[in-house]
């Protein structure tokens, strides 16, 4: 006989066998008679909580007849007064038992089944963990009689049965039991797939078991009736979780980080670029990983760091302690505060994260509410995992939220922490990093030197490469023969400008050239540029309207920006989270060839932000030294006469006077100003002081009626 007669023999076999086993209509509706009385629909309704919070999940379940997760938002249920309808199946004269939501008792508005016209509350009376199934409970006999189990004779065939609710509609279902056995090579555990949400049964359609779970584990879930099950009463499952908590509690401390207040030309840049650049308080977390030692999950970056102020720690007894900075972690988001408080560290797991796939793990919410520890505890199945940078495999049980929870295993110890990765690439998760890391850059004292609360005079400190950038378009990249590198635009900035003597110009760049990222040489950091961190600049395509300034209404003085574009940008700030003095590397492309330049990461020169300043607090006025790229678009020459005036207080002399942000006063009382020492010393106890103002090329004389001597 040959291989493709044996072939044909062997489908046609298949095709009888399936034939015979696939459920029919007929079945199905033998089926359905029999078992459709006691299979219902759980109709489970949130709520806020009693704080208003809603509640931390979102909506996933198994569908038997899609044979697919359903996903919801459940804040639309709340809002549309919409149930999630899961399957349940009587299982006792008032009990029934149905898919554990994971869902809280201070999220849940109530549960109900309607049954014969009647509508029955439920109320939660078990637990049965393994299946991840929950025992309902009804005041009163059911209308419908409880299924009866029974175990299958081996070898029987046997059929996964289901009624489930598709879009209001209920949908009956049947399909042979033949499961798929997975293995799953990291916990080496064997698995049986499918049958979530669905009754079990013989060929003669008597019940054997109900399932709950896509994965199960074969050694630990078989084929017995939910009688055998491990149940844990209701009340003994939220105590054991209530003393979880408040155990974890014990290891988070709520933060208020403070910052100096930024100077007011940092705070007038920064408007344009978006993020917490402009914060000088940040609420968080800290979370205790060893005696008197605190890891915080906040991304500062050198320029906010440098302005750190206090960090008070709230104790449990209500009362705030100073911490003390200890460091800032060179690759991760997060920062190190000794302090001496009462708690237990929190243990860091030692097992590899993804042996815990299929196990019950606990995602852990903790916000700073006023100072208060707002921590919740919620259990959920760990069913799912994605692959992280440098292949890391990172869990996603459901509704876990990288960016803002932590994640600990079944025996309280710490397995993520929501702290953001520093050299996070673009598309790629920034957030959620296992705690093995963080505690073994912690332990290696791997921390930024260049990270650190600095003095004032050092707190505007920071890098810059010295070149100009305009954003790429199709167009460009075309000219440029790199549309393929650059993902047509998408990726990388045009070089429009190098400075002479500046870091770009040592590192070779030239006008036409394409940077596509820049990272440190010592390490994985690696920070992708691209348009969005040009930020919004007014005046990129249009002159700065000078001949409008007199309209400019006074309240808006301090939300007009300058000219000038700000060294303080996002390119130079990313510079600076490499390093002062540190090597870095640019990846160039230069008439369609790609190349790497290195070069060394330097401080920026003097600058509009650092500026030296001085206030006349009774002119309401402060005037600035012009730096490098003021000159430029003003064109003062160096050595010129002249201080630029960067702040103007609404209503006040200056402002009275007509003065405006950004005009030049050149002299005062006919005494040229070369520097803002020079013109501290020209308006001191000056009532009426008499400018020379210049805006551009138009120079006019202004006189000052303070009323009291100038500062």
């Amino acid at each position: 006989m040959t291989i493709k007669r044996i072939t044909a023999i062997i489908t046609a076999l298949a095709a009888m066998f399936a034939a015979a086993t696939e459920p029919t209509a007929e079945k199905i509706r033998f089926l359905t008679g029999k078992l459709g009385a006691s299979t219902v629909q759980v109709h489970y309704f949130f709520k806020n909580d009693d704080s208003g919070r809603e509640p931390p999940f979102s909506i996933k379940y198994w569908c038997s007849n899609c044979n697919d997760y359903h996903h919801g938002d459940i804040s639309r249920n709340i809002a549309n007064q919409r149930p999630l309808i899961l399957p349940g199946f009587i299982t006792g004269e008032t009990t029934i038992i149905s898919s554990n939501t994971g869902i809280l008792p201070g999220w849940l508005d109530r549960i109900e089944i309607r049954q014969n016209g009647q509508t029955i509350p439920l109320t939660i009376s078990g637990f049965f963990p393994e299946r991840q199934a929950v025992e309902l409970t009804a005041p009163s006999p059911l209308p419908a009689p409880a299924l009866a189990f029974q175990p299958a004779e081996p070898g029987e065939t046997c059929y996964y049965f289901y009624v489930t609710s598709e879009n209001g509609l209920l949908m009956a279902g049947a399909r042979p039991a033949s499961d798929q056995v997975v293995r799953c090579l990291n916990n080496r555990t064997d698995y049986a797939v499918g049958g979530a949400n669905a009754l079990l049964t013989d060929a003669d359609g008597n019940p054997v078991t109900a399932h709950f779970r896509h994965h199960r584990p074969i050694e630990q879930i078989g084929n017995t009736p939910p009688g055998e099950w491990s149940r844990v009463p209701a009340d003994a499952y939220f105590r054991s979780l209530k003393a979880r908590e408040q155990q974890a509690a014990q290891s988070f401390y709520p933060i208020h980080i403070r910052l100096f207040a930024q100077e007011e030309a940092n705070q007038q840049l920064r408007r344009r670029y978006s993020g917490d650049g402009q914060k000088n308080d940040f609420y968080s977390v800290g979370v205790l990983i060893a005696p008197d030692l605190l890891l915080v999950p906040v991304l500062l970056d050198p320029m906010q760091t440098a302005r750190l102020e206090r960090l008070d720690v709230s104790l449990p007894d209500g009362q705030n302690a100073a911490g003390q900075f200890a460091g800032s972690l060179r690759e991760y988001g997060a920062f190190l505060v000794k302090i001496p408080v009462p708690g237990k560290p929190l243990p860091v797991t030692a097992r590899p994260l993804d042996r815990y796939f299929e196990t019950t793990v606990y995602r852990v919410p903790a916000k700073n509410n006023n100072g208060k520890l707002q921590l919740d505890l919620l259990p959920c199945l760990l069913d799912n995992f994605e692959t992280g940078r440098r292949g890391e495999i990172l869990p996603e049980p459901d509704s876990f939220d990288a960016d803002e929870e932590f994640l600990l295993n079944a025996a309280g110890e710490l397995m993520m922490i929501p702290a953001a990765l520093r050299s996070a690439q673009k598309y790629s998760r920034s957030s959620g990093v296992p705690a093995g890391n963080l505690l073994a850059a912690v332990e290696r004292q791997e921390l930024d030197p260049e990270n650190i609360p600095r003095a004032p005079e050092e707190r505007s400190v920071i890098a810059w490469l010295g070149a100009d950038f305009q954003e790429l378009t199709e167009e460009l990249v075309r000219v440029h023969n790199a549309s393929t590198q650059t993902d047509d635009g998408d990726n990388g900035l045009l070089v429009s400008r190098v400075r002479p003597d500046s870091p770009a110009a040592r590192a070779g760049l030239m006008p036409g050239d394409i940077v596509l990222y820049v990272r440190a040489a010592d390490s994985g950091q690696r920070i992708e540029l691209d348009g969005s961190m040009l930020g919004y600049f007014p005046f990129d395509d249009t002159p700065f309207p000078w001949d409008k300034l007199d309209e400019l209404p006074e309240k808006l003085f301090d939300q007009f920006p300058p000219p000038w574009d700000t060294v303080e940008n996002e390119i130079n700030q990313a510079l600076t989270t490499i390093g002062i003095n540190k090597e870095a590397v640019l990846g160039v492309i230069r008439k369609g060839e790609f190349s790497e330049h290195k070069m060394i990461v330097e401080k920026a020169p003097a600058h509009y932000e650092n500026a030296p300043r001085h206030t006349a607090a009774a002119l309401g006025l402060t005037v600035a030294d012009p730096t490098f790229e003021v000159r430029e678009v003003i064109r003062l020459a160096a050595g010129a006469a002249g201080v630029i005036v960067s702040k103007v207080v609404p209503g006040s002399p200056a402002a009275v006077a007509g003065i405006k942000p950004f005009e030049v006063i050149v002299s005062v009382n006919d005494k040229p100003v070369l520097s803002t020492k020079d013109f501290a010393a020209a308006v001191k106890d000056q009532k009426n002081p008499v400018f020379a103002v210049r805006r551009m090329a138009a120079v006019r004389t202004v006189k000052i009626a303070a009323g009291t001597a100038a500062d």
